[in-house]
């Protein structure tokens, strides 16, 4: 889901409901401990941790009991990986990113969301 709806979906959350949400993020930034990529830890917070923060501001907002988000690194749709191309990964680092990105989600990427989800059940 796009930043922009993210946001309408967000705001469109009742107030204050007697439901928890968690929240399933898949995202063609790299993850922050990217070794490969000399900041990457910055790249993902200019990229993807904005979307992690407004559903959780939302879930503040409305007094929503929020679980906490769940992300891993997914292929992109063609738009985006050429957006990411040409505004986010430096040329010299894209051949690597394409192979690393094109992997995901891997079987671990879902059993890490599975575990995720299983905790969040628990309560």
């Amino acid at each position: 889901m796009q930043a922009k709806n993210l946001q309408l979906s967000a705001r469109a959350l009742p107030t204050n409901p007697r439901y928890r949400i968690a929240g399933f993020y898949t995202h063609a930034t790299l993850s922050k401990d990217a070794q490969w990529l000399p900041g990457a830890a910055e790249y993902f917070e200019k990229w993807a941790a904005k979307g992690f923060m407004t559903l959780e501001r939302a879930c503040q907002e409305k007094e929503i009991h929020y679980l906490g988000c769940f992300n891993c690194m997914g292929t992109p749709n063609p738009d985006i990986e050429n957006f990411i191309k040409r505004n986010i990964i430096p040329q010299k680092y894209w051949q690597v990113y394409v192979l690393e990105i094109h992997k995901h989600p891997t079987v671990n990427d879902l059993h890490k969301a599975k575990e995720f989800t299983r905790e969040r059940l628990k309560d």
